[in-house]
């Protein structure tokens, strides 16, 4: 289509509102975020400062763990001995082999027990033993110099390459032995001066793997370990679940067997009282308190009930009894029969709800054991708040009548 010589090569054709005319041609991807530049050193330069900061590492195993303790440990210590001064003896021999004349008895010494000697801490801190070993390494070549191509002790990289493994298996997530490589292989290169570029890399390339199996074995230690906490959590559930079923269980058998028989007599009182309308008033009374009685017993154990069944209950909800209630507790002990005097001067804020509760089903026991074996005595109760201790005594004296129970 062209446009007319009128028009502007920008505005809209003939039949096009200016709603529906094209706006300026968008980005095929607005708000593009600038791609990745460089990548960050700071994962490499924390890989080359881990090995020197960490202070506690993971464990190595037990059996290299120096003094050695448990069963045999007398044997397990003279068997670490005899080895330790054999390998001591091994490495001095070596650098003196290697220096030739101009071998030293003491720069001997110093290598070997640079070199052998940490492997005392090894089971304890592999990465501490590796710091001491890297420094045998460099002494020993500092000692014997090239020879033949050659500038470290042999028994001294094989214990140097068993300690890099068991530091990649202290790495959780592979830096520090990422580390610990990146440090052994410049301590290799740069104490091999005169040795073959290629002899240096493939020591390199074995330290690597020594490394990386060393962390795949660390990797699945760790992963047992959790899986066995897995499982460990799981059977506590398991169990706990079987514990809640059980209440569950025990909370059914309540209600069924007490609550049942709490209705029954809450409801018997009720009745007599409509069926005998010409009963006299101390029964009447009575017979409401045994109706009163019965139904606190059921309110009260259809709390205990929710209580092992684990949920929210009404009586969850609504406030425990306490000190506040030893006065409604009197009156209803009066209204038995029991001339009951209560004295009591603790301050019921100041107690836990646990204590009040506590006091409270002490009082109503004992009253309830008063009017039972001593009907019509007179009961004192006492309720006394010291500075770190609350005291409750109840005392009744004899019967009105003879106990023919």
């Amino acid at each position: 289509m062209t446009s007319s010589p009128d028009q502007p090569p920008d505005a809209p054709g003939p039949g096009v509102t200016p709603d529906q005319a094209p706006g300026p041609i968008p980005s095929p991807i607005p708000d593009q975020a600038p791609g990745p530049g460089p990548q960050s050193p700071a994962p490499l330069i924390g890989a080359l400062v881990e090995p020197f900061t960490v202070q506690r590492s993971r464990p190595g195993p037990a059996l290299l763990r120096f003094p050695p303790t448990g069963p045999r440990a007398g044997w397990r210590m003279a068997a670490w001995l005899v080895v330790i001064a054999g390998l001591l003896v091994a490495v001095a021999a070596e650098a003196a082999a290697f220096a030739g004349d101009a071998a030293q008895p003491w720069a001997c010494a110093v290598a070997a027990g640079l070199t052998v000697l940490p492997l005392l801490i090894l089971g304890r801190s592999p990465i501490k033993a590796w710091r001491w070993m890297t420094v045998g390494l460099a002494s020993f070549a500092l000692v014997a110099g090239p020879a033949h191509g050659w500038a470290w002790s042999p028994t001294g990289l094989v214990l140097y390459g068993v300690v890099l493994m068991l530091v990649g298996a202290a790495s959780p997530t592979g830096s520090l032995a990422a580390g610990v490589w990146i440090w052994s292989v410049l301590a290799l290169w740069f104490s091999g001066w005169g040795v073959s570029q290629w002899v240096v890399a493939a020591l390199a390339t074995a330290f690597a793997l020594f490394a990386m199996v060393g962390n795949l074995w660390g990797g699945r230690s760790r992963a047992r370990q959790e899986l066995a906490q897995t499982s460990a959590e799981r059977d506590a559930a398991s169990a706990q679940q079987a514990v809640m079923a059980e209440r569950a269980r025990i909370a059914r058998e309540l209600h069924d067997v007490v609550a049942h028989h709490m209705s029954m007599i809450a409801i018997q009182a009720e009745a007599a009282i409509l069926r005998e309308p010409n009963l006299p008033p101390a029964t009447v009374a009575s017979l409401g308190l045994i109706r009163n009685a019965a139904r606190e017993a059921l309110h009260e154990t259809r709390g205990i009930v929710g209580l092992l069944r684990g949920g929210e209950s009404a009586a969850e909800r609504e406030p425990a009894p306490g000190i506040e209630q030893l006065q409604a507790l009197a009156d209803a002990a009066r209204a038995s029969g029991l001339e009951v005097e209560l004295v009591a001067d603790a301050v019921p804020e100041a107690l836990p709800a646990a204590t009040g509760l506590t006091v409270y089903r002490i009082v109503q026991e004992a009253l309830a054991n008063a009017a039972r074996h001593a009907p019509g005595a007179a009961v004192l109760v006492t309720v006394h708040q010291r500075a770190d201790e609350l005291s409750v005594t109840v005392r009744n004296g004899p019967p009105a009548k003879p106990d023919l129970a």
